[in-house]
């Protein structure tokens, strides 16, 4: 049986989420969180020192969910209690007995649930072998600089804005017989008149 306050070994490949959980786990009551971001990571920090709870986010990189479990018992990481993540409906029958298994998407709460042994919402009833609830969503990034940021779209005023400033504007004190009109975000020249020929008979001298 776990402890009020459990060590949490946590096992998860993306950077982002293994820190914002541990971070979170930590504000609800968790004695540790010792992140890994590899298998072999988390086998070795599992050498170390014993843990109350294994909480791992299996990526489709990892192996299934039973060859999984298997391999990390044969290390010998046996906690008492074990919580897998994923978004692959076939680890929900996969699993072994003693893993419970989070169907993404989930919610925070239900992940807490899950990990302190707690009775879950009220508004989402345990259900034995799977539990459903939601996680926030990756945003789409974009590197700028060799740094990932999210990628935003353009306002449809922030595009005008981007033409109007590279239109090419005329040379200030340049004389011109051209007519000129003003569009958005553009100078449109129109032809000069050809000149004009004087027509009629010249006088004699």
């Amino acid at each position: 049986m776990t402890t009020r306050t459990p060590t949490i070994l946590l096992l998860d490949q993306d950077d982002m989420l293994r820190k914002m959980t541990a971070v979170l786990l930590s504000s609800r009551g968790a004695g540790a969180v010792s992140p890994a971001a590899t298998l072999d990571e988390a086998i070795a920090l599992a050498h170390e020192a014993p843990y109350d709870v294994l909480l791992i986010d299996r990526s489709e990189t990892m192996p299934a969910a039973r060859e999984l479990m298997d391999k990390l018992r044969q290390e010998g990481l046996t906690p008492a209690r074990v919580v897998l993540c994923t978004d692959t409906p076939a680890d929900v029958d996969d699993a072994t007995d003693g893993t419970e298994v989070l169907l993404k998407p989930y919610a925070f709460d239900r992940l807490v649930a899950a990990v302190f042994g707690r009775p879950a919402p009220q508004s989402e009833p345990r259900v034995p072998g799977r539990a459903t609830a939601r996680v926030p969503r990756r945003t789409p990034t974009a590197t700028v600089g060799g740094t990932s940021r999210p990628r935003q779209r353009a306002s449809a005023q922030k595009r005008t804005e981007r033409r109007t400033s590279t239109a090419t504007p005329l040379a200030v004190g340049t004389r011109s017989t051209a007519r000129t009109r003003r569009t958005s975000g553009r100078v449109v020249r129109s032809p000069a008149p050809p000149p004009r020929v004087a027509r009629g008979r010249r006088r004699p001298g």
